[in-house]
């Protein structure tokens, strides 16, 4: 996906076949494999979902207002969604939560159905389009600019998200935040993490092991690849990546920021918020002391993404959602 080469390299270091194969997705491998024979690509992105592209609340309301807007008004599959919604608890700010008993018995129905399979590239960008008007105001334009961005790049490379947020959530919103697939891992115990390898966790649940899994049993190449995340959960993929952003980083990670300034790999540090054109983009980089420098995009991101980020960028600055 990238043309320039760099001197960077992963940190992924190798691990026994044994170890590697506790974490095993086969209908997600299937899938993976077929878009890389459709893309004609090895190489992969990868992003964390939940708090870092979109917040689960608001997104809950969204996709379901998403699919009443392509339903007729007495569509059954319309009607159970409004009836759902109707007796959903309003836990934050008033809206639906995304985990909430109602909205899991109209997702995982919904995801069955297939009713985002087989859309054409139009009604993709229709579904995009509509999402982004309904949710991305301001505090999660970043990440999304970058997903656009690395779409257009050409050749392209895969997509993917990587959240602990349940599978049937992640399948249901994938297309239309313009991932090729996703794959939800959950945590096996309130408070467990994906990277400190604790004996008694399954090693399954760990993002570190899944970024192993799509290099050794998908043959991604993770050479060039970006990760993106919000909190000590990604560590395991920025460990493994070759670009690692931390998007708004959350308190638990940002002693990991810093401390990477002292490697051969420092993790950006990049604001969620859109400027009024790349060069605004608020970012910084960890120095060996610790401290934060100021960055621009180029500084740790390949010449081309950072080209599309710009053209994305404008393009949506003229846009009225923005304004």
């Amino acid at each position: 996906m990238f043309v320039r080469q760099t001197k960077r390299e992963t940190c992924m270091d190798s691990a026994p076949a044994a170890e590697i194969e506790k974490y095993d997705n086969p209908v997600a491998a299937e899938r993976i494999r077929a878009l890389m024979a459709e893309l004609k690509t090895n190489t992969v992105s990868v992003f964390d979902f939940d708090g870092t592209v979109i917040d689960g609340n608001l997104l809950a309301e969204t996709v379901f207002n998403l699919v009443k807007h392509r339903l007729p008004k007495e569509a059954p599959a319309r009607i159970k969604i409004e009836q759902a919604l109707s007796v959903a608890p309003r836990e934050i700010d008033g809206r639906v939560s995304i985990y909430s008993d109602p909205c899991r018995k109209l997702a995982i129905p919904l995801v069955e159905s297939g009713i985002f399979c087989g859309m054409n590239a139009n009604e993709i960008r229709e579904l995009q389009h509509i999402c982004m008007q309904d949710i991305v105001a301001s505090c999660f334009s970043w990440p999304l600019a970058l997903i656009l961005a690395l779409r257009r790049c050409k050749p392209r490379g895969l997509i993917l998200c990587i959240t602990g947020t349940p599978q049937y959530i992640a399948d249901m919103v994938c297309p239309i935040l313009g991932f090729d697939a996703a794959i939800g891992v959950t945590y096996a115990n309130d408070g467990d993490v994906f990277v400190e390898g604790k004996p008694e966790l399954s090693p399954g649940m760990h993002k570190n092991r899944v970024m192993r899994w799509l290099a050794e049993y998908c043959e991604l190449n993770l050479q060039n690849a970006i990760a993106v995340g919000d909190s000590k959960f990604d560590i395991g993929m920025f460990d493994s990546a070759t670009y690692p952003i931390a998007i708004n980083p959350k308190l638990d990670l940002i002693p990991h920021v810093r401390e990477s300034g002292r490697t051969e790999k420092p993790i950006a540090w990049v604001d969620q918020k859109l400027g009024e054109g790349a060069e605004e983009i608020r970012c910084w980089l960890p120095k060996h002391n610790k401290s934060l420098r100021q960055a621009v995009l180029k500084d740790f991101l390949p010449d081309n993404v950072c080209q599309a980020i710009g053209e994305v960028i404008l393009e949506m600055r003229r846009s009225w959602r923005y304004r």
